[in-house]
């Protein structure tokens, strides 16, 4: 009997806590905690500020040229890796951060294909190197179609380009025939 009086009163209280979790109003499931992405159009046009803003910095060719890759990566859809670019361009571009050093560029062989971002970074700090180069227009426009190329994916016309870019601001562009002017005499 004893044991007969346990089974019904664990039953009428087991029944008990079914029938008050059923009356009860569920509750919303928690959420867990989501890292807040930035959409990576927002963060590149506050970037695409900050380069303005900072023109004569030191470290501008090398904020460029992270602010041109995170633009590659967020037209391919890659926000997380968009936003690691954007945020390398803005600490070069911040006070108190060691200045970026200056590296030479180097020539690469014909034969080897170059990723033509890293190329177009490359050309980008050549250009703002030589701003008073008299090929200068020519170069940023040999240089604007080598970035239509590569966004395109044609990374082999899009480093000819890049190459053309480079010439027209180095010692490799044929210079100018000088204009004589006629004299009397």
């Amino acid at each position: 009997m004893r044991g007969s009086k346990s089974l019904v009163s664990g039953l009428v209280f087991g029944l008990t806590l079914c029938g008050v979790a059923a009356a009860s109003p569920a509750a919303p499931p928690a959420k867990a905690p989501v890292a807040a992405e930035a959409d990576c159009q927002k963060l590149g046009g506050e970037v695409s500020a900050l380069i303005d803003k900072n023109a004569p910095s030191r470290n501008l060719a090398a904020a460029r040229a992270a602010f041109q890759v995170g633009i590659m990566d967020c037209m391919e859809g890659d926000d997380a890796t968009a936003n690691k670019h954007y945020a390398d361009a803005k600490n070069l571009l911040g006070g108190g951060l060691p200045k970026a050093p200056v590296a030479p560029l180097a020539k690469a062989p014909v034969a080897v294909e170059v990723d033509c971002q890293k190329a177009g970074g490359e050309v980008s700090a050549l250009i703002d190197k030589n701003a008073a180069s008299p090929n200068i227009a020519a170069a940023r426009a040999t240089f604007q179609i080598g970035i239509m190329e590569c966004m395109e994916g044609d990374e082999a016309t899009a480093n000819k380009h890049y190459d053309d870019a480079k010439k027209l601001l180095t010692n490799d562009a044929p210079k100018a025939p000088a204009i004589r002017v006629p004299t009397a005499g």
